[in-house]
């Protein structure tokens, strides 16, 4: 089997942390850019150790030409790889389809995580009926998303995935990211994502909203019960949360989550310049 060589961002704190490390996971069609506008620089300067990547066939890691073959249990071995690397159980942070691979993690390899973080996450038991509401509501831009990726004079329409609020320069730059995602991993998002009778047992962090119009708040509540934990549902934040011109109020949640959790027993390494 070919190894996917995998872009991995690493930022150190400026100064010595005992703070548990966290690692990013972006959605479908994302890269790890939609972390680094926000919420890297946010939790790097809170003095958190912080990791993303980029999962096989996306932004600058290997494998786009093979992309329609990945699945989410390769996403989550890519994920995996970045965990092996670091000493220590870390803070798993998933939004959208990274929220189900960071479900693949917690029911194949529970032992590697401290706690999970899942915003706007594809639900335990898969999003089909998500799918058929953005049928109904969003059928124009779903429509626009598909033609998107085959007519280059044509958009993809990012605002389904922000608020009202983000300036145009920034969804045309936001738009000209997207990129097509892996119609195996597509398909699997549709069906169950974790067995049924999984217990997970790390405290874990399940954030949605009322205005997502992707996934939404009653599928984020009932994969918080499905965990055994109570959802935090927002009013006014958009499917891309670390995108929002709010997202801010969330990163503040997640921040409150990850630092009331118990600290190393060591000082981690730090840097004066991100590497």
């Amino acid at each position: 089997m070919v190894k996917i060589k995998l872009e991995i961002l690493k930022k150190l704190p400026e100064k010595s942390s005992n703070l548990p490390t966290l690692l990013f996971v972006h959605g479908a069609s994302h890269g790890m850019w939609c972390w680094q506008e926000n919420f890297i620089p946010y939790f790097s300067s809170k003095n958190f150790p912080v990791y993303a990547l980029d999962l096989r066939g996306h932004g600058k890691s290997e494998g786009f030409n093979d992309i329609d073959s990945f699945s989410l249990s390769q996403y989550a071995d890519d994920v995996m790889e970045v965990m092996n690397q670091l000493d220590e159980n870390v803070i798993l942070i998933g939004h959208s389809m990274g929220g189900a691979v960071v479900q693949k993690i917690l029911s194949l390899h529970p032992k590697n995580v401290k706690a999970a973080v899942l915003l706007s996450s594809v639900p335990h038991s898969g999003m089909f009926k998500d799918l058929i509401k953005l049928l109904f509501t969003q059928f124009k831009n779903v429509r626009q998303a598909k033609k998107s990726f085959s007519c280059e004079n044509v958009r993809f329409p990012f605002e389904v995935y922000v608020d009202d609020n983000i300036p145009s320069e920034k969804l045309k730059l936001y738009s000209s990211l997207i990129q097509l995602e892996s119609k195996k991993a597509s398909l699997e998002i549709f069906t169950s994502i974790v067995p049924k009778n999984l217990n997970v047992h790390i405290p874990m962090l399940i954030v949605g909203s009322k205005y997502d119009k992707i996934v939404s708040a009653k599928s984020v509540a009932l994969t918080a019960k499905f965990y055994k934990t109570k959802p935090i549902i927002l009013n006014n934040l958009s499917h891309d949360m670390m995108l929002d011109s709010n997202w801010k109020i969330v990163a503040d949640i997640i921040y409150d989550f990850c630092a009331a959790l118990p600290r190393k027993k060591y000082v981690c390494e730090y840097a004066k310049t991100s590497v």
